[in-house]
């Protein structure tokens, strides 16, 4: 937890100007405004599951998020009968909260299906993914979890990479290229299409990226068609 709340922390830095980030860190309030933006967070979540929802995610076909823990997990928003699945490197123990499980372990791909594989008391255990068509997670995007990704796109399944913020934020435009970089590197791994799409609502601005987006509105915008 301690490990996860860092690497959220070194991103809240990011999304400052020099001019806030030096005042917050000489009036010593760095950490408290960070509390804050952890719960302006949380409030984008409901908005950036309904923009997956418009991008194609169905809830009902059972849904895996990468690298998440319980209290920042997207799935929370699911509604309580939709089956879903976290997989985090965060997480001490295997648990479930309504219908979603809290597991550790990796994604692998065995001829074109795919499987949580994880230890439990010493010994390796694996289970078949058929049941879950869904893949979603957020950037900051780790090479282990984008190994998962793309075994994930390989299998067939439909895969969401995202972010979400505020249109303040200073690194807004920096994580929507990281994005579209993304996006070019997983077309190129996986031979499979891959499209781009942002949102605005609000203050707040959603994007992902996903081999079968499709969406309509007019508030919504494709930045990245070649």
């Amino acid at each position: 937890m301690d490990k996860y709340l860092d690497i959220l922390f070194e991103e809240y830095k990011k999304t400052l100007t020099d001019m806030y980030l030096n005042a917050y860190i000489k009036n010593k309030t760095l950490k408290s405004h960070f509390y804050v933006w952890l719960k302006e967070n949380e409030k984008i979540l409901p908005y950036y599951i309904g923009f997956l929802e418009q991008c194609g995610l169905a809830v009902n076909n059972g849904t895996i998020e990468l690298d998440k823990i319980e209290n920042d997990s997207s799935l929370k928003y699911l509604p309580f009968y939709a089956k879903g699945l976290v997989i985090s490197k965060y997480i001490d123990y295997m648990k479930r909260k309504n219908n979603v499980v809290f597991s550790k372990g990796s994604i692998i791909n065995k001829n074109k299906e795919l499987y949580l594989e994880y230890n439990f008391r010493k010994e390796k255990h694996e289970v078949n993914l058929n049941d879950y068509n869904n893949v979603i997670t957020q950037l900051p995007i780790d090479n282990d979890t984008l190994s998962s990704l793309e075994e994930a796109i390989i299998c067939n399944k439909n895969v969401y990479i995202g972010t979400y913020g505020n249109i303040e934020d200073k690194n807004k435009e920096e994580k929507i290229q990281e994005l579209y970089d993304l996006k070019n590197e997983i077309q190129v791994i996986t031979g499979k299409n891959i499209e781009g799409e942002v949102s605005y609502v609000k203050d707040y601005y959603v994007a992902c990226i996903n081999p079968k987006i499709k969406y309509n509105s007019q508030r919504h915008k494709n930045l990245w068609k070649d």
